[in-house]
């Protein structure tokens, strides 16, 4: 889609107001800006976010959307990677959020070629709204922008030059609503401003998302976040928080080969100690409840990070609420993953399972192999060297021993399938080469692995 922008280089973290709407339509003389709220709400069509369907098309990467052939982005031009605040009206009343903001003039360009056009800003503003309605976008605003309401608050935007027409777009997506909005006066000036504000994980606390939404979200990012419910500082779900682990199941029955990493988040109201013992323990309770809905346990592991990684500050209520969430982390492999990793990073990571003290492994184990097998066949080129680690449990010599034998037993197996051994390089390192220090059960299991390397 040529409409789709390649993403901006981003700016520090500042401060955004933007997207106001809900006054009287365009049409009538009554000064919105002093109508109370609610009756904004009712004259200016305003729609409830919340009840929109999620949208499934790639939106691509952020900004999202580049400016018509012969026009650029210029002039006040903004691109910051989270804003500390953001106000906006929805269902009725005005919320703060944070969110990745940028904000440009559309203006032509100055090239001998398009000189002798006009600015045309009913063509800009066409090619916007069908773009985003290409996205999967609805207008949830149209009307006059209001500009004493805005000055009231000392909204910068306010002394912005379009101060006509304002319109207003979201897209909801597995991964949070995508706000757009559109500034230009027909009767004054001729130009048109494009903004756009991604909110991050979808902000409400108790939101349900289906397994299909889920499926779409892995396939896109290869995790998803979720906002499951449990008693209040306690790790006992919820009724509506166990429907959503209910969705979890259901979508592993759909995909047998799904595996996940599941991560637990809290905000920061308590100690980090407590925070840490909270995420692991809610963890804990959804793993359980997978396992009661017949989930293999091999399928999935998890911890908990308190509240180490945070998404947004917890400094008011809507970030709070964010910050407490289930991540689910997708830790299967195929043939597209393992040419990623090695295309990026020149090897991939495998904790692949084998039989206890030994070199066999599990039958859950052997589609694994399978997918490099499908990898290596569909390129004839591609060498790979084999590495087996352990962790620092057992004897030196021992180690080193079982990690060859494990390199050994994938190699075997990619031969079964055809595969050249002259292109298969096998190297054991036992305890030698760690990820990370094994001090704990959590990280002795991280190091335990095969990593497969591309030779070139």
């Amino acid at each position: 889609m040529n409409y789709i922008r390649k993403r901006l280089p981003t700016i520090r973290t500042g401060i955004v107001i933007a997207l106001w709407g809900m006054f009287f339509s365009c049409t009538s003389k009554q000064n919105t800006a002093d109508l109370p709220i609610t009756q904004w709400a009712d004259n200016a069509r305003i729609a409830k976010p919340d009840s929109m369907e999620i949208s499934t098309a790639d939106i691509g990467k952020f900004p999202y959307l580049i400016p018509p052939e012969g026009y650029i982005y210029d002039r006040f031009a903004k691109n910051r990677n989270f804003a500390e605040k953001y106000h906006f009206y929805k269902d009725s009343s005005m919320v703060t959020i944070g969110g990745k903001y940028f904000r440009a003039l559309v203006r032509k360009k100055d090239d001998p070629k398009y000189r002798k056009e006009k600015f045309n800003d009913s063509l800009v503003v066409a090619y916007y709204e069908n773009a985003i309605k290409r996205l999967g976008g609805t207008e949830v605003y149209a009307d006059n922008k209001p500009l004493k309401k805005l000055d009231r608050i000392d909204d910068d935007l306010a002394n912005q030059p379009i101060a006509g027409t304002y319109r207003q777009f979201i897209v909801r997506t597995p991964e949070g609503n995508a706000w757009f909005d559109l500034e230009y006066d027909y009767d004054t000036i001729q130009q048109v401003v494009y903004s756009v504000l991604f909110e991050g994980s979808i902000s409400e606390q108790v939101f349900f998302m289906p397994a299909d939404i889920m499926r779409v979200a892995l396939n896109r990012n290869s995790k998803v976040v979720l906002y499951i419910n449990f008693n209040n500082n306690q790790s006992i779900l919820a009724p509506d928080g166990d429907a959503q682990v209910r969705e979890i199941a259901k979508l592993m029955q759909m995909d047998t080969g799904l595996r996940f990493f599941i991560e637990g988040h809290t905000d920061s109201l308590s100690t980090s100690e407590r925070d840490k013992r909270l995420s692991k323990e809610r963890v804990g309770t959804v793993m359980k409840r997978l396992e009661n809905l017949n989930i293999k346990k091999y399928r999935f592991d998890g911890t908990g990070f308190g509240s180490e990684r945070l998404l947004v500050f917890s400094d008011y209520d809507e970030n709070k609420s964010k910050n407490r969430r289930i991540e689910l982390i997708r830790t299967d492999i195929n043939e597209t993953g393992l040419r990623e990793a090695l295309d990026k990073n020149g090897k991939a990571i495998l904790h692949i399972r084998f039989e206890t003290g030994k070199a066999t492994l599990r039958p859950e184990e052997y589609e694994i192999v399978e997918e490099i097998g499908k990898l290596l066949n569909s390129d004839e080129n591609l060498n790979l060297s084999i590495e087996g680690h352990t962790d620092d449990v057992g004897s030196p010599e021992s180690n080193n021993t079982l990690s060859l034998e494990r390199a050994r037993t994938i190699r075997n197996g990619l031969i079964d399938m055809g595969i050249a051994s002259k292109r298969l390089k096998i190297t054991g390192y036992g305890s030698t080469h760690p990820l990370v220090m094994n001090n704990s059960a959590e990280n002795r299991a991280k190091n335990r692995r095969v990593e497969i390397i591309k030779i070139k």
